[in-house]
This record gives C-alpha cells, sequence and structure tokens, in this order.
C-alpha cells in the first residue's frame, strides 16, 4: 500500500503567530530551549534573552516626542547599567537625565532621574550643575563615574565621582585628563587611564588623580582586567599585527591569535584564569592548557547573525556573557560549557510563494533556540516563477512528497481540491486554538475546518 505525506497549509499570520508562541514570546519559552555549539571538541549552550527597550521607560505611550540621546552602556558581572538624557524633539531643552539599571532576569529596566542637586558641588569647585558623563566602574552600593559641566567660558570641567544608589552623589577629584582616555579601577585604588589617540599614554593615578607613572603602551589598549586573586594586571587590545592579553607589568604575552579574528569586539577571564577573545563571527578561549586558543563558538555557523558584540563579562567559572546587536535587538547571549552533545535535528520544509524577510528572521531565531527543529524555507529563487513553483509543489503533495507545511498564496485556490482529496491534513487536535489569536485561524480554515 502506498503511504502519502500529507501537508499543512498555514497562513501567514498563523506561520508568525506560531514561530512567535513556539520560539520568542516569552523568556520562559527562551529559556527552556537552548542551543548547543560545538566546536574544537568544546561543547556549548547558548541561551539568549532579548533586553527590553529602555527608551519606553523615558518616553511612555502618549508623552510627547522626545529624544533619547544614550551617554554610556556597561555590563559589569551579570548587571547593565546605562545613562541617557531625554531632550525635546528639536534637542533645544533639556527634559531630565537617568541612570538605569537591568539585573537578572532582564525582565524590566530600574528607571531612576539624576538630578544635578545630587551632586551638591562645595563652593571650592564654583557654580555647577554636573551631569553624567561616563561610567568606570560598579561596586555593591554605588557606581564610580565621571561627571561634567562647562564653566562660564566653556571649558569643558570633569570629575571623578561616586553615585551612591540610595540617590546621593559624591565629587571625589577634577579630572585632570581629557576625554579621551578611558579609566580601569583597580582594587588599590589606583586608576589606570589608556587612550587609542596618538600621542596618549599609558597613565596611572592615585585615588586623589595625581599621576603616579606615565608611560607609551605596548599595543593598542581595548580594555584593562584585574586579577581577582592578586594583584596582576593585564590588558587587552591589538598587537604586533595581532590580537590578544598581556601582563601590563612585565609586559608578557599570555595569549594572541592572529588573522583569526577581524577585529577585537569583546574580552573576557573568568576566574579560572581563562581569557577569552571575541568578535561578530565567534570566541576564542585560551588557558595555561589551551595556550594557541580554541575557538569554541562560530555565530555565523550556529545562524548567530551578530551585528555588533558591545560587550563580554564571565560572570562565573563556567559562565560567559555576551552584549549584542542582533536582528536589529539587543540581546544577553549566555554561553555555558557542557558535556551534552547535541542531537541532530528534525527538518521541517516550509514552502512559501516568495521569500519573506520578516518570517526568516523569526525562521532564524526559532532555529537557533529549537534543540529538536529546524525549519527549512522553500521559495522560488527567480522572481515572477511563483506560478511553475505553486505547479510543482501540487505535483510534489499529489505524489505523496512535497513539504510539511505550505503558506497560504502558493496554491491559490488549488488548496481547496488538495483539502478535500485528503493530501492536506488538518490542524484540528494539533493546536490549542485557545492559544492563538482567533482572526488568524478562522482565515485558515477551510469548510470550517482548520
Amino acid at each position: 500500500m502506498n503511504r502519502y505525506k500529507k501537508s499543512f497549509i498555514i497562513w501567514s499570520y498563523l506561520v508568525l503567530l506560531m514561530l512567535t508562541v513556539t520560539a520568542c514570546s516569552s523568556k520562559e519559552t527562551i529559556e527552556e530551549q537552548n542551543n548547543n555549539v560545538v566546536l574544537d571538541g568544546v561543547y556549548y549552550q547558548i541561551q539568549e534573552t532579548a533586553i527590553p527597550n529602555p527608551n519606553e521607560k523615558l518616553l511612555p505611550e502618549g508623552a510627547d516626542e522626545g529624544i533619547v540621546r544614550e551617554l554610556d552602556i556597561m555590563l559589569d558581572d551579570d548587571t547593565l547599567y546605562r545613562i541617557a538624557q531625554v531632550w525635546d524633539s528639536e534637542m533645544e531643552a533639556f527634559q531630565g537625565e537617568y541612570l538605569q539599571i537591568l539585573k537578572p532576569p532582564y525582565t524590566c529596566w530600574d528607571t531612576r532621574m539624576v538630578s544635578s542637586e545630587v551632586w551638591d558641588p562645595a563652593l571650592e569647585y564654583g557654580e555647577f550643575q554636573f551631569s553624567l558623563w561616563e561610567l568606570v566602574d560598579a561596586y555593591e552600593d554605588k557606581l564610580l563615574c565621571i561627571v561634567y559641566d562647562y564653566d562660564e567660558e566653556r571649558n569643558l570641567k570633569r570629575f571623578l565621582a561616586y553615585y551612591h544608589l540610595n540617590g546621593e552623589g559624591e565629587l571625589l577629584a577634577e579630572m585632570p585628563l581629557d576625554e579621551n582616555y578611558q579609566l580601569f579601577a583597580s582594587k588599590n585604588g589606583n586608576l589606570y587611564a589608556y587612550s587609542d589617540m596618538p600621542g596618549n599614554g599609558l597613565i596611572v593615578l592615585d585615588s586623589e588623580l595625581n599621576v603616579i607613572s606615565e608611560r607609551e603602551p605596548e599595543g593598542k589598549i581595548y580594555g584593562i582586567y584585574e586579577s581577582p586573586d592578586t594583584d596582576d594586571i593585564f590588558w587587552y587590545g591589538a598587537k604586533n599585527g595581532g590580537y590578544g592579553w598581556w601582563n601590563l607589568e612585565n609586559g608578557q604575552a599570555l595569549c594572541q591569535v592572529a588573522g583569526e579574528l577581524s577585529f577585537l569586539g569583546g574580552a573576557a577571564v573568568n576566574a579560572n584564569k581563562e581569557f577569552f577573545l571575541g568578535d561578530t563571527q565567534g570566541i576564542w578561549r585560551f588557558s595555561s592548557e589551551e595556550k594557541d586558543g580554541i575557538k569554541i563558538c562560530d555565530f555565523v555557523h550556529r545562524g548567530y547573525l551578530v551585528e555588533d558584540m558591545m560587550a563580554m563579562t564571565a560572570p562565573t567559572e563556567e559562565e560567559l556573557l555576551l552584549l549584542v546587536q542582533m536582528d536589529s535587538e539587543i540581546m544577553l547571549l549566555q554561553m555555558t560549557e557542557t558535556n551534552q552533545v547535541p542531537q541532530n535535528k528534525q527538518q521541517i520544509v516550509l514552502a512559501l510563494p516568495s521569500e519573506v524577510p520578516v518570517l526568516r528572521d523569526f525562521i532564524a531565531r526559532f532555529n537557533r533556540q529549537s534543540e529538536l527543529w529546524e525549519v527549512v524555507p522553500l521559495y522560488p529563487q527567480v522572481e515572477g516563477e511563483g506560478l511553475a513553483f505553486g505547479e510543482q509543489i501540487q505535483l510534489e503533495i499529489s505524489a505523496g512528497r512535497g513539504p510539511d507545511l505550505i503558506m497560504e498564496g502558493l496554491l491559490d485556490s488549488r488548496e481547496y481540491s488538495l483539502v478535500r482529496n485528503g493530501y492536506l491534513q488538518s490542524l484540528d487536535g494539533i493546536l490549542n486554538e485557545e492559544e492563538y489569536w482567533t482572526p488568524a485561524l478562522e482565515c485558515g480554515k477551510i469548510d470550517g475546518v482548520l
């Protein structure tokens, strides 16, 4: 007896709803559907979480139009900090400055207005109304930051300060360096100032911002890190045509990779002294046993089309956290090493009358997150061949082959005869109609059957 494969016909609204509910409608679903990365004998899981739009807290629905100007964003361990200003639509009237904090499970920004009055500058500093400029470091109950204002002659004045999370500000000292320098705060209170501008050196400052030492850096410094259990200071960046990690004091190369990274997008070190480097293409890991490094993640191979890598941290010995821009959204990617070997996914072929960009993005996200299924879109490769493509699909279905799912519009009115001849299977009993949008389900019914 011949056995015919039966297909399902689904309408475009229903496709989007199914993938949305299945793949990304809630954080709980995202957390349950992980994707294993297998590379160089190392197995990593990736869990992705969409960051809620922080501007929705600053420009609520129904409010007057305004412009949000993001000044800085910092990922410290597993917490995001952001400072932003709100202006009117003409960028003429200042409407407020805000500090926003996002902690696990990353569902809602803690948003608080920061008034210039919290700094209450002493008379020795003159008449200033300070605003937040840059985030330097985060502690349990306060942030180390830089605040700024302009004097009467419009000269920029910058001060190192603490912003206490109880809402109080504390000015420390005036910055002796220009705004091209970035700061790293060490455990002993010293500050390391570095810049990628020509002629700027590596400067070490004490807690009162007095210069301790200054020297020319050995390469282009992207960032500085301090060992949690020793006084060792490391820097990561570019040197001798490659990217890597070096000891700041003795110049010893801890790891270096040449020709593998297109640019350095992020770096991190965990408590096990494992060093990580990454760009929008993938992540490399180095250790005393892996001095040449191993590639632990190939983003493109796994379907992660990362547009920008904004930050990387290693909150625990087993975890790597990445802040990236992907699918035109800001996402957190949590990578965790695992001994679990990923299973081969079962393919679901979806036939479309043409490529649908929005649906393409949903499919890519679903495929990344599902451990069991991979949706393969099938559509005419040449514009204008939709009719011939639909006829070929109908022949395949009639022969007991064909795709698993068919989008409306591909077969026009021919789906009615396919349904009545038993070639297309009903979704009744497969979908719980209460979980979907009723109009989308109704437009997908033929003779009252979904």
